[in-house]
């Protein structure tokens, strides 16, 4: 994947979007031989969720799906974290960022803006396009992630944790 660093993105996205379907198909064919444990056991941990079991289609789909995403975000995270000397925007196509407009007209009010986003979605990608828009940053999550207030634990751990995330705000 080194070598995946100095390649333009978008024809590797679609080398991804094109060989990653294939391989899943045979991965599925050959009972998960081909893949990773995780998403081997993707399917399982919805079904899980959703309370009944999946039949054959919607976990072949399931795992088509996973690995494309996590193929791709391991690409964009090597464009994002890529070798020294460039910035983000040289190892990416332009970053689309809806209700851009909103955060600006916010931050020239002198006011701020709530982001949330999920732990499955490109987290990586929430430091450069802050720094495009010169906005400050407070981020709360679980420990050992890209937090800088940790909010998890006992009822009172997380009460601390929503506290100092107040203050934090309230000084930015």
């Amino acid at each position: 994947m080194g070598a995946a660093r100095w390649i333009p993105a978008a024809p590797t996205l679609a080398i991804i979007e094109r060989a990653a379907p294939r391989w899943a198909w045979l991965a599925c064919r050959l009972h998960g031989v081909l893949l990773p444990r995780r998403i081997r056991e993707f399917p399982v941990r919805v079904a899980t969720l959703l309370g009944r079991p999946l039949d054959r289609e919607e976990r072949d789909r399931l795992i088509e799906a996973r690995l494309v995403f996590l193929l791709s975000r391991v690409l964009v995270g090597l464009k994002i974290t890529g070798p020294a000397g460039g910035g983000p925007g040289r190892r990416l196509p332009p970053i689309e960022i809806d209700g851009a407009d909103h955060l600006r007209a916010a931050l020239a009010q002198g006011r701020g803006a709530v982001l949330v986003t999920g732990h499955f979605g490109l987290p990586r990608l929430v430091k450069p396009v802050r720094d495009a828009l010169g906005a400050e940053l407070v981020a709360a999550g679980a420990p050992g992630s890209s937090a800088t207030v940790p909010i998890a634990g006992d009822v009172w751990a997380r009460e601390r944790g929503v506290q100092r995330l107040r203050d934090e705000l309230a000084a930015a």
